[in-house]
């Protein structure tokens, strides 16, 4: 971990992470002119505004008795794949461990805060493309204490459990409860969907960073790969899936999915999967359940294997009129919006598995199905994982046409 001296601006490594002294952090929306590591180090750049931007953040940090400070741009070595890994691996905790977070908004001009509406505050924080970013999502959470500044480096406000000045209007922009904002250990007590959903509508200029940048709030480590695309995201999501017992990460739904006239529709098969955080847009109040009696889900070489035990307890219905349907009740339901979520699968016959048609919320559980008929026990269902793997079988191969 390398920090910044703040008086002398020189830069430090200190190889255990654990023995470095205090330090204040800065969040920040990257420019085009930042100071990379090495430029840094052989003091190249010596004017712009990312130069600006360190030096003022140090100014900051050492008018609040700090003497050392972490900022990505120049304590980052990007060159190095190994200390990149590391780095992003280790963001979060390197925003918890932080005395204090500096976020940095350039592009909001406050004034005096104090003279200024608290509507037009937060109107003026909503409209910053801070809060959009998905690294700042990290970045707000980790830290006990943010503290918001405007581009003239002008203090806004807090967020903080000591001093919540913005936590209210914070979590109203970003749909985040207060208690989550207040502290982050509150974050586990919300499902993988809902965590998710925080991170719904923002955006990388990656899209590796789009799940890389969401390893914190689950607690996972795994190695890097840019150039891989969306299939990031569902690594993350494996991962997820062998460390949590939690359905609702299957609670998400595809942008057209409530509009579609009929979600049994065969060219609406994908995989179990999402491809995207923005697919749990919708999922803000998808929360755990314990109501059907199911083992543990494997993920195999042949996707996720679902056994259906013995009796009606398992919540796995098969379609009268269509055997190649199957109804599949997941353990989370919407909290205070009624019945439980449910998983529409079609059997693909060609590739042996089960795709994902659709997520129906079902209000009348014992009604809708009783003309239904239970799977058999000891059945195995083999589901898609992946969305490449479900777009590639649920088309006919060339031979059957």
């Amino acid at each position: 971990m390398h920090l910044i001296n703040t008086t002398t601006l020189g830069l430090h490594e200190f190889v255990d992470v654990s023995a470095a002294p205090r330090y204040a952090i800065v969040s920040h929306r990257w420019g085009d002119d930042e100071v990379s590591h090495k430029d840094y180090l052989k003091g190249r750049q010596r004017s712009g505004n990312g130069l600006r931007k360190i030096e003022q953040s140090c100014q900051r940090a050492r008018m609040d008795g700090h003497d050392w400070l972490w900022i990505d741009s120049c304590c980052m070595d990007k060159r190095s794949s190994a200390s990149l890994n590391e780095a992003i691996n280790s963001m979060f905790s390197y925003y918890a461990r932080a005395t204090v977070c500096y976020a940095y908004l350039y592009d909001v001009e406050m004034g005096l805060a104090s003279d200024v509406e608290p509507s037009v505050v937060k109107a003026k924080l909503a409209a910053s493309c801070w809060f959009a970013r998905g690294w700042t999502l990290q970045e707000l959470i980790a830290p006990r204490t943010v503290q918001f500044f405007d581009c003239n480096w002008s203090y806004i406000g807090a967020k903080s459990s000591d001093a919540p000045s913005l936590n209210q209007p914070i979590s109203e922009i970003t749909r985040i409860p207060e208690v989550v904002l207040r502290a982050r250990e509150a974050m586990f007590h919300y499902s993988i969907a809902q965590r998710f959903s925080w991170a719904s509508r923002r955006t990388t200029t990656r899209v590796e960073d789009m799940s890389y940048c969401l390893l914190g709030l689950f607690d996972i480590n795994m190695p890097l790969i840019y150039g891989e695309g969306w299939k990031a995201f569902s690594r993350l999501q494996k991962e997820i899936l062998t460390r949590y017992d939690d359905d609702s990460i299957f609670a998400w739904r595809t942008f057209d999915e409530g509009q579609t006239p009929n979600p049994y529709r065969r060219g609406n098969v994908r995989g179990l999967l999402a491809r995207m955080p923005a697919e749990f847009a919708n999922a803000s109040q998808a929360i755990r359940s314990i109501g059907h009696n199911r083992p543990p889900c494997a993920l195999t070489n042949r996707g996720m294997e679902i056994r259906i035990p013995p009796g009606k307890t398992s919540g796995a219905y098969r379609d009268p009129d269509d055997h190649c349907v199957v109804h599949l009740y997941v353990n989370c339901i919407p909290w205070r919006e009624g019945g439980p979520y449910v998983l529409v699968l079609r059997y693909l016959p060609h590739c042996r598995h089960y795709g994902r048609v659709a997520l129906l919320q079902d209000v009348n559980f014992k009604a809708s199905h009783s003309q239904w008929h239970a799977c058999r026990e000891d059945e195995v269902l083999y589901v898609h994982l992946t969305w490449m793997d479900a777009m590639y079988c649920s088309t006919q191969p060339a031979h059957a046409r």
